[in-house]
């Protein structure tokens, strides 16, 4: 059973099979179930509003709400690609070629940055979560890159390479490289953390 804490009504659903993760939206108005290659989404303002979503194209590997809290994010497993569904209309958009995990959210929710691995190399793609429309793409120098995080303002990526490589970098969203730094390698054990 679920309770809505601000109505106090319950609502019951019945999922398909073993619940694997349960992922709130970032509103509380919609809650995410994840079995197998099944996601069953709910309403908590609307009881009589369920929605299932089957992904027939490889299994769940996690799923993420939009700040919005009106798009859901399902990462496929292996990261062949990552499916958006717009949750009140069940379209659906796709990006490919995802590195794992290594998708964010801006701090203010106007752009989704993904890294992607083609071809043995590295991309940033920037989508605009209003439209998810392909704002900038570009290729990294990267050997391997291990992560990247947003600035503050919203406005560049920091983007770090796998430990042994020692470089970090700070692009802008079109793609212009404003900052590297490496770090000599017999010294460090590379990057660690970046905050």
């Amino acid at each position: 059973a679920v309770v809505s804490t601000q109505s106090g009504h319950y609502g019951r659903g019945v999922c398909y099979d073993t619940v694997r993760d349960i992922v709130w939206s970032p509103d509380s108005n919609y809650l995410a179930s994840v079995s197998g290659n099944k996601i069953q989404l709910w309403s908590m303002s609307d009881s009589a509003w369920r929605s299932c979503i089957s992904e027939t194209n490889g299994g769940v590997d996690s799923v993420t709400w939009s700040p919005d809290s009106r798009h859901l994010l399902v990462l496929h497993q292996f990261s062949v690609f990552i499916t958006i569904w717009a949750v009140e209309f069940a379209t659906q958009m796709f990006v490919k070629n995802p590195k794992g995990s290594l998708y964010r959210f801006s701090g203010d929710g106007k752009y989704l940055a993904v890294i992607e691995r083609m071809e043995c190399n590295d991309y940033v793609a920037v989508l605009s979560t209003r439209t998810w429309k392909l704002t900038s793409h570009f290729k990294l120098p990267t050997i391997d890159a291990a992560g990247f995080e947003w600035s503050p303002s919203n406005l560049e990526l920091c983007i770090w390479d796998h430990m042994f490589d020692h470089r970090l970098y700070i692009y802008s969203l079109d793609g212009s490289c404003l900052f590297t730094h490496e770090v000599k390698k017999p010294i460090s054990m590379g990057l660690q953390c970046v905050a």
